[in-house]
């Protein structure tokens, strides 16, 4: 193993257990739920049939919890998928974004949401805000999944 790994793998067992460490850094474990989806977008250059609203609606959910667990300091094996859905469900909604044709919203939704992300995990959130984002996640991931239904039977 050289030096570097041995670094890398020494920190990142700080805040994360060795099963989880297995799983995210041996086994690459970490992207198999999202990527396929964004190998089909990316390959066909259309994302026809993803809900924008439902993509947003996920995003937030993951970012909300994501964040709070970050801010309360848990650690990292608390929320660390939360990480890596968070970067792929907002390529998706990027994609989703560009592929129909809204350049602008596609711009702005780049630049405005790692700006929503730092504000939420860099402390500057007060503490009840982020605790009511995380509350209404369950709420938001039935909605998404009612209106994905709903649109599935028209």
């Amino acid at each position: 193993m050289d030096q570097a790994k041995e670094v890398f793998e020494k920190l990142a067992l700080l805040v994360t257990t060795p099963d989880c460490y297995d799983e995210f850094f041996n086994k690459m474990n970490f992207m198999h739920v999202k990527v396929p989806q964004v190998l089909k977008i990316l390959m066909n250059k259309s994302a026809e049939g993803i809900s924008i609203y439902g993509v947003l609606m996920e995003l937030f959910a993951v970012t909300a919890a994501t964040a709070y667990c970050f801010v309360q300091q848990y650690p990292f094996s608390a929320y660390g998928e939360g990480v890596f859905l968070i970067l792929q469900t907002a390529l998706i909604a990027a994609l989703v974004l560009l592929f129909s044709g809204q350049r602008v919203l596609t711009f702005l939704f780049c630049a405005l949401y790692p700006a929503a992300l730092y504000y939420l995990v860099a402390g500057f959130a007060p503490m009840d805000v982020l605790w009511a984002l995380q509350s209404a996640n369950v709420p938001i991931i039935v909605a998404a999944k009612v209106g994905e239904s709903y649109k599935g039977d028209m």
